[in-house]
């Protein structure tokens, strides 16, 4: 065997170049894969999940009074809540507080007030008297004790980096009860904060908005204040303490500048400041598609933590690294999922699944075209892969359902990614500008079906049916195509198989791409035909030689394929090697009745061998005539180029896309 061409492995790399090293990073947010749901299964479904509160009164303010020491798991905490009855004769107030935690006392009115904390999380607390609706007032809660952190990915955390100690909290989406009394609904944001967090002078303390001050105490402990005057919900309030270094980014614009402020650990100090300054570019393109930074009177800023993935706390995003996706996706959090936040955990997909689209949105615009390309096929792949789900969420009650990576994340992205290739670029950006700038929806809760009417406004048309398919179903449908060439026509029969009971249609622009040789090269060229009915028949006329027949080659459908040439077309026996279907699955039929070929040879795009084919390995498959079959299952998703060698020492060259 001959060593791969370096002259045709470039050529192609170049043309063609699909890295999959960063493609876990363009989508580590908090999403769990099949042994994470597994290993976590007994902590991520419990009776008490969720907020115990009720809707009779609104949070106006909270001032947190934290005490806390990175090299010991334990928290003291003081919170003053300001409130609003939503109700007359309004007398006893609850909060979500975890059996955990040790309420000490309860102040109100400048009395001790009569308090019970119950089981199941409950604190409830009697006011002694009867407020009327809308009456502003206060309570003072003092607690202590040593966060479980058991309803959601461990809500509060201290552990060790390079010897030193770290607290940190991530409290999405039912750990805030864990680690403090609060009001965990998805109901009413609190329309601002402050933060004071006490702990030994050798450390840093972060939280949400802009850091007013650091008073030093005679003790060795300072007390650093958080100032945040933006409404938030309580499960995005977030407090980390360890020894940080501190550094600066600014995004300027004009005479305006935001400062994005970053806390890392010592030793990834210069590998941290080198890839955190790609945000800025990202914030000017989220700017340039959805508006101004939501947080923009304040600030935006990363603290490192030692999860695998990151968190979006108000503007103080929690990360692990600063990779180019990661740092991407959750800083689109600030728009979709802080600014405007699901109503209901069933609807994660509007934070989880904009943020995936926006990372990867991100890699095609701003950074990288072939992350860009990789993040279609391997998202895709992975949904195919996946048992069937859809992405509303149906139970609340496992944090692991929530975030199911193919579901809430991929298929909610997905969502996103076909609607732009139904609607346009010009008219879905537009939508989904209009949609987060909606003064209903700003600072405050969203739902699927507000998104909904946006795009049916720019779209012109109703989305039921779409929605009924791609958010409800659970099953993917598929596309059912049969094709042949007579004379100069291309004959195309389209069926579209619902994943609905009765079956419904949605229509939607379909690509398609016929392959050419011509002097041993390939050409192709690609058609967009409209599929306005479940069954359809398509004629193009193509007056060439058809080396080739491609369904979906520009990655825009999420739906099974059934493609097969019809036994009217016979096979194209000029191109130096035929291979279908092409993209694959876990085979290839390959023609060797012309070039009498011996060996295949398959090449990833970095020119590494990854599998080779000989002939005594082949089988017939009668659906494809004369063709010989071979087995490609064990290749990745990806491109790959595949070098034909015949008996008579002649080489050729083709590319392989595999699903």
């Amino acid at each position: 065997m001959k060593n791969f061409s370096a002259y045709i492995f470039f050529t192609f790399l170049f043309i063609n170049v699909c890295f999959s090293q960063t493609y876990k990073n363009i989508d580590a947010c908090k999403w769990l894969d099949i042994a994470e749901q597994e290993a976590h299964a007994a902590n991520f479904k419990t009776k008490n999940i969720g907020s115990h509160t009720n809707d009779n009164y609104d949070l106006v303010y909270g001032k947190y009074e934290f005490d806390i020491n990175p090299n010991v798991w334990a928290i003291i905490g003081k919170i003053t809540y300001y409130f609003k009855p939503t109700i007359n004769s309004f007398a006893n107030i609850l909060f979500d507080c975890s059996d955990s935690l040790i309420v000490d006392s309860v102040l109100y009115h400048r009395q001790s007030g009569l308090f019970q904390h119950m089981p199941n999380d409950i604190l409830a607390i009697n006011l002694f008297q009867l407020l009327p609706q809308n009456q502003m007032d206060s309570i003072s809660i003092f607690y202590h004790g040593k966060p479980i952190g058991s309803n959601g990915f461990g809500a509060f955390q201290q552990r060790k980096h390079a010897g030193s100690g770290i607290i940190w909290t991530l409290s999405e989406p039912y750990g805030a009860s864990d680690w403090m009394p609060c009001k965990q609904s998805l109901s009413d944001k609190l329309d601002s904060i402050d933060v004071y967090i006490t702990a030994p002078d050798s450390f840093k303390s972060v939280s949400n908005g802009m850091r007013k001050s650091i008073v030093h105490q005679n003790n060795s402990t300072n007390i650093t204040h958080w100032k945040h005057r933006y409404p938030i919900s309580t499960y995005l309030i977030a407090i980390a303490c360890t020894d940080y270094e501190e550094y600066n980014d600014w995004d300027v614009n004009g005479n305006d500048s935001l400062l994005i402020q970053n806390f890392i650990y010592a030793e990834d100090d210069s590998l941290d400041k080198a890839q955190s300054k790609a945000i800025v570019k990202v914030i000017k393109f989220y700017e340039s598609k959805f508006g101004a930074y939501p947080f923009r009177k304040e600030k935006y800023g990363h603290a490192q933590f030692s999860w695998g993935g990151g968190m979006e706390h108000q503007t103080q995003t929690f990360v692990h690294d600063f990779g180019f996706g990661l740092i991407a996706h959750e800083l689109s959090h600030q728009w979709f999922g802080d600014k405007s936040t699901c109503h209901s955990w069933s609807e994660i997909w509007l934070n989880e699944g904009f943020a995936t689209y926006c990372a990867a949105l991100s890699s095609e615009f701003v950074d990288n075209q072939n992350d860009w390309i990789d993040w279609q096929w391997r998202s895709r792949q992975s949904i195919w892969k996946a048992k069937s789900g859809s992405v509303f969420c149906d139970d609340t009650t496992s944090v692991a359902r929530i975030f199911d990576g193919n579901y809430s994340y991929f298929k909610g992205a997905w969502l996103l990614h076909m609607l732009r290739w139904q609607m346009g670029d010009t008219a879905f950006f537009a939508a989904i500008k209009d949609y987060i700038t909606d003064p209903a929806i700003q600072y405050t809760y969203t739902n699927t079906n507000i998104l909904k009417s946006h795009l049916e406004q720019h779209f012109g048309q109703s989305l039921d049916t779409f929605f009924r398919i791609y958010f409800y179903g659970k099953n993917l449908p598929t596309y059912k195509v049969r094709w042949w060439k007579k004379d100069d026509t291309i004959f195309i029969h389209t069926e579209f198989i619902s994943n609905q009971t009765p079956d419904v249609f949605c229509q939607m622009p379909l690509d398609i791409t016929m392959r050419t040789w011509q002097n041993e090269y390939q050409q192709d060229s690609t058609f967009v035909i409209m599929n306005t009915k479940p069954v359809q028949e398509f004629k193009i006329l193509y007056p060439y030689s058809l080396g080739g027949f491609l369904f979906d080659q520009q990655i825009k459908l999420l739906a099974q394929r059934d493609i097969l040439q019809s036994p009217e077309a016979g096979y194209n026996y000029d191109a130096p090697l035929q291979i279908t279907p092409n993209p694959a699955h876990d085979e290839i039929y390959f023609n060797q009745k012309k070039y009498n070929i011996s060996q295949l040879f398959f090449y990833d795009v970095t020119g590494k061998l990854q599998q080779t084919f000989t002939l005594q390995n082949a089988s017939n498959d009668n659906r494809y005539g004369d063709l010989f079959q071979v087995d490609i299952s064990n290749l990745r998703a990806g491109f790959y180029f595949v070098e034909i060698l015949t008996n008579t020492n002649q080489i050729f060259y083709q590319k392989l896309i595999v699903e």
